[in-house]
């Protein structure tokens, strides 16, 4: 399956038939045997095909003939696919040139210059006949956009440890992954079938395709958090609200007994539940004032958006039909179709409650953040009308047992190790960075009651995490630790809103005391 860039400008010849037939296609490929199975091909099905060697050459053909659709392989002589698309998107005659990118996208450096490179389509090898040839007729049969081709930012992501810089549209990263996606559910889809002609010659396979399914499971998960971070980097009050409402929604999930794949499904659905935004402009995202009927009207369209986008996708489980329905409610009230009762899937319901709790538990540009407490007053007003009475009562449950959850921050792996060990011997679970950008990363996408960080460090210190910890969620405790006796840092902590401090090295007895109190007064507090 190929995906688009829902915002490019294309050129559509639609007029020559229900499939562009007779629409001109470039194809630049290096290699003779590949270039002719794809001429014989394309020709047999009446596209007007003309063929070029290498990047430079396909650049001076794509100028000459202005063709309907460049098709590029990536790997070639003189100028790659990646530079070829490049120059052509900066050559204001033929930038609205759609150009699919034939790639195997099998390392992060592929997937940035993929972005890069401006390209409007993905096509991830291998490949099917029958694939090529859909993709190529959903070209042409997609509606001509004469919008801009969105919204460009730089933008700078770590992948594997590596720090990357990506230039473009939130359009066209979604694009790209969800070519990723469906090429991992393509693998997905050959492992299950090979299991099934081979389960009588080797029982032990079963197994082995499960574990590689798990893999193929996580490998969804990453890629789709990593292209949710990019596409919420648009709006700092919202950015981690999707790992957020995923989180809830899981541990919600596990409270009702959810199998593990189910909830591995639910977790896709959760992040990608307001992938819908990407066509909402950052004015109306980020307004401090409320919104006008006109803008809000653009906003309940973004679960329809997501269903568009995503219903093509052979996911394993109702991802689009999830994401479209999150705003629905049990009484009809809801938005974008007034679902009512056993029409809303049961995901849906539990992402719905974990959805507005994780909206009311953090601050947003028109509002402060609520107290836990408060949320769950808020939504039990709306208990029995719009919200699964059983989803809530799993809400309260888990947001009760929220307190346990204590992210831990210091650069020496040793000191890390002995006050994970207290908090293990007090039954707490604990979450450990020796980076404070990371912790910070995951206190976004989801607010600890209680941190506990080193401040001196290197990067960003542990006086510079309180202030953002504060801003973010100002309900979370903070215990500062220090091993140098600095009054003076330790009064300044105290000024920035921390709880308490530690002294280094650690007893037992005073560790286990200031987490005890810091986690009661979170409990009053919210």
């Amino acid at each position: 399956m190929m995906v688009s860039n829902p915002k490019s400008k294309i050129r559509n010849p639609k007029s020559k038939g229900a499939y562009a037939e007779g629409a001109k296609i470039l194809i630049v490929e290096d290699s003779p045997t590949q270039a002719v199975l794809l001429k014989v091909l394309l020709e047999k099905h009446k596209y007007e095909v003309h063929e070029a060697t290498d990047g430079e050459k396909g650049l001076a053909a794509a100028r000459q003939i202005h063709p309907d659709l460049i098709i590029s392989d990536i790997m070639m002589p003189a100028m790659n696919g990646y530079e070829m698309s490049y120059a052509v998107k900066h050559d204001q005659a033929i930038h609205n040139i759609p150009i699919m990118l034939l790639s195997t996208l099998s390392n992060p450096e592929d997937i940035v210059q993929g972005i890069n490179s401006g390209a409007d389509y993905y096509l991830v090898k291998p490949y099917d006949e029958n694939r090529l040839l859909s993709s190529v007729k959903a070209v042409f049969s997609t509606p001509t956009r004469q919008n801009g081709p969105g919204e460009i930012r730089e933008m700078e992501i770590v992948v594997d440890g590596t720090l990357y810089t990506v230039r473009s549209s939130h359009e066209q990263i979604l694009s790209l992954f969800l070519s990723i996606y469906h090429n991992a559910l393509e693998q997905n889809k050959k492992l299950t079938e090979t299991q099934a002609a081979l389960k009588k010659l080797n029982e032990g396979l079963e197994s082995q395709v499960r574990e590689k399914t798990d893999q193929l499971i996580s490998g969804f998960v990453g890629t789709t958090q990593a292209i949710s971070d990019l596409l919420e980097s648009r709006d700092p009050y919202t950015a981690g609200h999707s790992r957020g409402v995923t989180d809830l929604a899981i541990s919600i999930a596990k409270k009702m007994g959810m199998d593990h794949e189910e909830i591995g499904g639910l977790e896709i659905c959760g992040l990608l539940h307001d992938v819908g935004k990407v066509v909402v402009s950052s004015g109306i995202l980020n307004k401090p004032g409320k919104l006008s009927r006109n803008e809000f009207g653009i906003i309940k369209q973004h679960p329809q958006t997501a269903y568009d986008a995503l219903h093509r996708i052979p996911y394993p489980w109702p991802v689009a039909r999830i994401v479209r329905q999150h705003h629905e409610r049990l009484d009809g009230s809801g938005y974008p179709r007034g679902l009512k009762g056993d029409e809303i899937h049961p995901w849906a319901r539990i992402l719905a409650v974990a959805d507005v709790v994780d909206a009311m538990i953090t601050h947003r540009p028109y509002r402060p953040a609520l107290r836990r407490q408060t949320a769950l007053e808020e939504l039990s007003r709306g208990y029995t009308s719009k919200y699964d009475p059983s989803v809530v009562d799993a809400c309260k449950a888990v947001m009760k047992l929220d307190t346990s959850r204590i992210l831990v921050v210091d650069d020496e792996p040793t000191v890390l190790e002995l006050m994970i060990g207290f908090l293990h011997h007090m039954e707490l679970e604990a979450e450990r960075y020796e980076d404070s950008h990371q912790a910070l990363d995951a206190f976004r996408a989801r607010p600890f009651p209680l941190v506990i960080t080193d401040i001196k460090m290197p990067g960003m210190n542990g006086l510079e995490l309180l202030e953002k910890i504060r801003e973010i969620h100002p309900a979370s405790k903070v215990i500062m630790v220090t091993g140098y006796g600095d009054k003076e840092l330790l009064l300044k902590s105290l000024r920035l809103g921390a709880s308490d401090f530690l002294d280094k090295p650690f007893v037992f007895e005073k560790f286990k005391s200031a987490v005890e109190l810091a986690l009661k007064h979170y409990e009053e507090e919210t």
